[in-house]
């Protein structure tokens, strides 16, 4: 009994200091998100679903016949996993840095999100042009690169991609894709940006306004998937006010929660 009770009494003690330590900051806010995103079958299932949808879709748009077809697809979070560089975050108590996120590009770490292998399969044996657009950095092209070739995804080389060089507004390379002939009829992400950038630098009451404005998109043209952990919904939040501390950030999150 005595021993139970000192291992209990040591995992508590080691519980509490856990705690105590993700009280503020990154971590914090981000450990329920990170442990849904990795854990939860409810979020295999959303992305199960809508690459079902879209596979739908795509089936729908290829019996037309129309020409120059192509699909625009976010990788982060749509096509590919990052949930452990955010888990290694929140292990070590850190916050978010750019210089971190490289390190992780480079690493060719992220997994498949589920579906997204048989989805793009499925794209490209009928005929589709894939674009994948991502704000993961131009100069570590070819890591991001070795990543995808790795997870088998088609059409994986330079002349599909098009990432981040000067700016996160994704518009101008659609604008790019669009000004090559072909016709986008699809577009995937996480993130609104990724569909439309009447989205861009919106407040969230803003941001829901543009969704009821563009509804009938939603499983036609557009489809999103499952992300809490981070985005332009959060950045919408703090007013996209990046010079915050994780403090500053966490005071204004609690204040946007609603209750009655």
């Amino acid at each position: 009994m005595n021993k139970l009770l000192s291992l209990c009494l040591i995992s508590l003690a080691y519980v509490c200091a856990f705690a105590q330590k993700k009280e503020t900051g990154f971590a914090a806010h981000n450990i329920n998100a990170v442990l849904w995103y990795q854990h939860s079958s409810e979020a295999q299932a959303c992305y199960l679903q809508t690459f079902n949808y879209a596979i739908e879709r795509l089936r729908a748009l290829a019996a037309t016949g129309k020409k120059n077809m192509a699909i625009v697809s976010d990788l982060d979070e749509t096509l590919i996993a990052n949930s452990f560089f955010y888990g290694k975050l929140i292990k070590e108590n850190k916050a978010f840095s750019l210089e971190a996120w490289q390190a992780w590009e480079q690493q060719v770490n992220a997994g498949a999100t589920p579906g997204a292998q048989n989805f793009l399969k499925v794209a490209d044996s009928l005929g589709f042009t894939i674009f994948y657009l991502s704000n993961r950095y131009a100069k570590n092209t070819k890591y991001t690169l070795e990543n995808i070739k790795k997870l088998n995804f088609p059409q994986a080389d330079t002349s599909h991609m098009l990432l981040y060089t000067t700016t996160t507004n994704k518009e101008p390379r659609r604008q790019y894709i669009i000004a090559k002939g072909y016709n986008i009829e699809m577009f995937l992400g996480d993130n609104l940006n990724d569909f439309n950038q009447d989205f861009e630098k919106k407040m969230p009451e803003d941001r829901h306004k543009v969704v009821d404005e563009v509804k009938y998109s939603f499983g036609k043209n557009y489809f999103v998937f499952p992300n809490p952990m981070y985005g332009a919904w959060m950045d919408a939040l703090h007013g996209y006010q990046h010079h915050l501390s994780e403090q500053e950030k966490a005071v204004i999150r609690e204040q946007r929660i609603r209750a009655h």
